[in-house]
């Protein structure tokens, strides 16, 4: 019996197949660690004060992740992966799990759940990790490619940079609500426009 030979092709997607699975563990922990912030905040929905902010970056990281999850499809004809290459992407979701890990407070099994509080508390990790996981996404690009993105691309990410160093700095409740209403309506359009398709860009 003969065994089955493997074009250049398969060894491609086996190997893509290979290294995503690590990364989308991380993906779905991030997702997960989200998911059930909201869940136990809704059960502890009469003890929770304040927060809008926290909750619109909530819905946004879910619509970041998303999409990164379907842009990472986009990599599955890539051939001669390095170590480099692997890397820079496995410090981009691990850096959005940690985002993930600190949007949301710990909610306890009897006290007030202050979300501005916890928003205050938070506020530089969580931009200061937003910044370093975009300034990765940044980085992917001259790992992969040799060169930042162009255009529409390139324009969100230093649009993004900026917005979170202000959002960090900032200690206005009306602007961190401001903030967040305008980050994670660009984000929807930037996903739409960029990632309508599955693979692309």
């Amino acid at each position: 019996m003969h065994g089955i030979r493997r074009g250049h092709g398969d060894a491609v997607i086996d190997a893509f197949n290979h290294l995503s699975v690590l990364l989308s563990i991380i993906l779905g922990l991030a997702i997960t660690q989200i998911l059930l912030g909201l869940r136990a905040l809704i059960h502890a929905r009469d003890r929770v004060h304040g927060g809008a902010p926290t909750l619109i970056w909530c819905i946004a990281l879910l619509l970041m992740y998303a999409q990164g999850w379907w842009s990472l499809f986009g990599l599955r004809d890539h051939a001669e992966w390095t170590f480099a290459e692997f890397a820079v992407i496995l410090a981009q979701v691990t850096l959005q799990y940690l985002l993930a890990a600190i949007v949301l407070p710990e909610v306890p099994a009897h006290d007030a759940v202050d979300l501005r509080r916890h928003y205050a508390a938070q506020q530089r990790w969580f931009f200061g990790l937003a910044i370093a996981m975009t300034a990765t996404s940044l980085l992917k690009d001259v790992v992969f490619e040799g060169r930042l993105p162009d255009g529409a691309n390139l324009a969100f990410h230093l649009g993004f940079i900026v917005a979170c160093a202000i959002a960090g700095s900032v200690r206005s409740a009306r602007y961190a609500l401001f903030n967040a209403i305008v980050v994670a309506i660009v984000l929807g359009a930037y996903i739409f426009a960029l990632f309508a398709r599955l693979g692309m860009p």
